[in-house]
């Protein structure tokens, strides 16, 4: 006798035997030598499954990177270009056999949320809400035409011919966690047009839930509705009351500077399959608890920072490619094209009708934001990009009979249509650099500046100090830079000491042990200085490092064992104090030291910091609740220097920033030639200075497309700087962003005059400027220190501007040997 999942065999001798097969038959072969299919069995199948969609979706990438295609588009292609639409049913079936379906499925579920998990686990949402408040038509009034428009075709339409549509329109979503992780992919994220999408963004989303929440308690029975509100209600109490301060907690426990403990990242981890279901079982769908999870814990560092870095590869590349593998299962385009080809066509223009009615009631309102009209359009286009959140719910939707699997594809496919589409036009339209490279080695001969410091690396700064007066208002300084977790503070200390006599120049590390023994009046000034720095380090709010070194040289080569040091550990940004002719050290005249401040300029590759502090303002004025510093901002590398070091200083609520913008315009231009001078010379001395100058003209004309491709991409340097700051003012409150029209250089000069500088704690300025139209050199007859300080700089620190007493820090990119030959190499000239 048989029975399904067995036989019963009786004996004559009254014993019965039942016969079952291996539970575990169908999950691994043994051996396609003895006669087993691989392709019969679920771990061949599924490695198999993963094996040919991987090498699918990254040949798709390579090929349409070069459009600027988004990874989302070529994994969604990927799966389909392995589904039933390309294989055709015969291989489909082979290739994905049902006995393996709902480990495919579970697979495709768990890569789902741990995806969604760590896509809404790196975003800060509390200060996009607050910046919200501001763009909040921006969200809601493009959404409710959309919605208006995509309700009124549908019906107009009866779309409703085939399937049970039941949505009151056809989906056409702004997913928040979508356009933030799109923003991130092209890195637009820290830029105003990111923040305001952000903002945008969510406004929308928070708009969509109320009218889904409405939709479901008005098709719903009483209880059902109240039931599901009430589950919703108790699992948000749940997340900020019981799971969110668990989180703090083993922040809290662990130590500063150093990652989260193993067990607290898979406790973490193991939470999100938790949340999955809890949500699954309260009827929220099973999404939505990752999703809130993610939000409730603490983002950075160090808890948030340590999971994504242990564990966002393994799940991106190896988990998540099983949804995008159920997605391609349940695509079948042959579903689209049928005798209802006309139907299917109606309900993509409907959508695309919601979108094009989205983008331009955004292009409108931006208007009334200050946004140019190309940016509105560009803001339109990422509020129409579609991602991973969005397909989860037309899957769901379809899974759930809301709509049948045609229109799942019409959706499916137009997601990848205007994804595809919107992500090189908003990266043609918006010409975006990011500022963040790699990150020069020791050997590079590249420049290094605080622009390609990472924010979430290591910040190290050499500070030199000729005396212990020195001390207070460096310190002040470095306060200021906003050491925080993930992106630490690494100061190298050089106490510069001038060589006296035919010693040997040396460049000593102190450590504790030198400290006691060495006793020279030099050492003991040296251990005075360091003890400020390293009760700085202590004491400081943040995550500071201090490395104390003295230099015992004279002072013509004093700067080549600081400029070497910088070399060898990749140091961005070097501080200096400034003196004049007037001031002394050890009886010396203040002059060795601007000679050495010169040296530095000249020599060094990476940024150089001039602090100006005559009465140690800087260091009474750092006590005081709020800290305001100025920038001031005409363009060019120096410029960018500084608004680069003001943008770090943002993140600190105690510092308030301003920015400064001026724009010049010129109202001539000179050329380089001299007309005039020829005119008292001879007729051979003419000729002769004619031909000189032909060969001058074809010089310049040859050199002028350089230089003006050099200008072009110095300008949208600038912009895209400045755009960074005004999306950091989206979100801060300590932000301030001024611009200001001037006719020439000359009046930007007048306006810094015109001023309440007595506000700035802090005056940061860089020393050259892409947009002056006088030169440093005509300058120096009647300033006194603009060689080291430049125009703006020496007018800020003279003794006539408010007696001395601004605190002033002058930025220069590299030095100018450094950059003279590097501009020479690019332009091929021989030297």
């Amino acid at each position: 006798m048989e029975k399904e999942g067995g036989t019963i065999v009786s004996g004559e001798d009254g014993i019965t035997t039942i016969c079952v097969p291996r539970r575990d038959s169908y999950l691994h072969s043994v051996g396609m030598w003895v006669g087993d299919n691989p392709f019969d069995f679920v771990v061949p199948v599924t490695l198999f499954q993963i094996i040919i969609f991987i090498i699918a979706s990254r040949i798709l990438y390579i090929v349409l990177r070069p459009l600027s295609t988004p990874k989302f588009v070529c994994y969604v292609l990927g799966g389909i270009l392995v589904g039933p639409s390309i294989l055709g049913n015969h291989l489909f079936e082979v290739v994905y056999p049902p006995i393996q379906s709902p480990i495919l499925f579970l697979l495709g579920r768990l890569g789902a949320a741990y995806s969604v998990f760590f896509i809404t686990l790196k975003m800060d949402i509390v200060p996009t809400i607050k910046a919200a408040k501001k763009y909040w038509k921006l969200g809601f009034m493009p959404f409710l035409s959309s919605f208006l428009v995509m309700y009124t075709l549908t019906h107009y339409t009866n779309l409703e011919y085939r399937g049970k549509l039941k949505q009151p329109s056809i989906p056409c979503w702004t997913s928040f966690p979508v356009v933030s992780d799109f923003l991130m992919e092209l890195n637009l994220i820290t830029m105003e047009i990111g923040q305001i999408a952000l903002s945008t963004a969510i406004v929308s989303e928070m708009c969509q839930w109320v009218v889904l929440i409405t939709y479901v308690l008005a098709t719903n029975t009483l209880n059902f509705s109240f039931a599901n509100l009430s589950f919703l209600v108790a699992f948000l109490m749940f997340l900020c009351f019981v799971v969110r301060p668990i989180m703090k907690v083993i922040i809290k426990k662990t130590p500063k500077g150093e990652p989260v403990k193993q067990g607290y990242v898979i406790m973490v981890l193991l939470g999100v399959i938790g949340m999955a279901t809890i949500s699954d079982i309260i009827g929220i769908t099973f999404i939505m608890g990752p999703t809130l999870y993610g939000l409730f814990i603490p983002n950075g560092p160090p808890l948030a920072t340590t999971i994504v870095e242990r564990s966002e590869v393994v799940i991106s590349e190896l988990i998540m490619p099983f949804f995008y593998l159920t997605l391609g299962t349940t695509t079948k385009i042959s579903s689209i094209i049928d005798e209802y080809w006309y139907q299917n066509l109606m309900v993509e223009f409907v959508v695309l009708c919601g979108v094009t009615t989205r983008v331009l009631v955004t292009m409108v309102l931006g208007m009334a934001h200050n946004l140019r009209l190309k940016h509105g359009f560009i803001l339109g286009l990422m509020m129409s990009i579609e991602g991973i959140l969005d397909l989860i719910l037309f899957h769901g939707m379809m899974r759930a009979q809301i709509f049948e699997d045609y229109i799942f594809v019409i959706l499916e496919l137009h997601a990848l249509l205007i994804t595809a589409i919107s992500a090189p036009l908003i990266k043609f339209l918006y010409k975006h650099h990011p500022r963040l490279s790699k990150e020069p080695s020791a050997h590079d001969a590249r420049v290094r500046t605080i622009q390609s410091t990472s924010l979430t690396s290591e910040f190290s700064i050499i500070s030199c100090v000729h005396k212990d007066t020195d001390v207070p208002s460096m310190i002040a300084l470095l306060e200021s830079f906003n050491t925080y977790q993930e992106s630490p503070l690494c100061v190298h200390v050089i106490h510069l000491v001038e060589l006296l006599g035919k010693s040997t120049p040396i460049l000593l590390p102190l450590k504790k042990k030198n400290k006691k023994v060495k006793s020279s009046a030099i050492y003991l000034e040296t251990n005075h200085i360091m003890r400020a720095f390293e009760n700085y380090s202590q004491n400081s709010a943040g995550a500071v490092t201090v490395l104390s070194y003295v230099n015992i040289a004279p002072y013509k080569i004093m700067h080549e064992s600081v400029c070497n040091l910088a070399d060898h550990n990749r140091v961005p940004l070097i501080l200096i104090p400034f003196y004049e002719y007037n001031q002394t050290i050890n009886s010396h005249d203040g002059t060795f030291i601007r000679d050495l401040n010169t040296s530095f300029q000249l020599n060094a590759r990476c940024t150089i910091g001039i602090l100006v502090d005559r009465y140690s303002t800087l260091a009474l004025n750092a006590s005081l609740s709020c800290f305001h510093v100025a920038i001031f901002f005409l363009g060019g590398q120096d410029d960018r220097e500084a608004l680069a070091l003001g943008i770090r200083m943002l993140d600190r609520i105690t510092i308030k920033v301003t920015l400064v913008q001026f724009i010049v315009q010129e109202q001539h231009n000179f050329d380089s030639g001299n007309p005039s001078s020829s005119s008292s010379l001879g007729l051979d001395n003419n000729n002769n200075n004619n031909n000189n100058n032909n060969n001058n003209n074809n010089n310049n004309n040859n050199n002028k497309p350089v230089e003006e491709e050099e200008a072009k991409a110095d300008k949208i340097l600038d912009e895209c700087l400045v755009d960074e700051f005004k999306g950091k003012k989206i979100v801060h409150n300590n932000a301030n962003f001024h611009e200001i029209l001037v006719e020439d250089s000359i009046g930007v000069l007048e306006a810094i005059r015109g001023m309440e500088m007595e506000i700035y704690d802090l005056a940061i300025v860089g020393k050259r400027h892409q947009s002056m139209s006088i030169t440093d050199e005509e300058m120096m007859d009647f300033m006194d220190n603009a060689d080291q300080l430049g125009v703006i700089g020496d007018m800020l620190a003279s003794t006539e501007f408010y007696g001395g007493k601004i605190s002033l820090l002058v930025m220069q990119c590299g030095g100018r040997k450094v950059l003279e030959k590097k501009t020479s190499t690019n332009r091929g000239l021989k030297l």
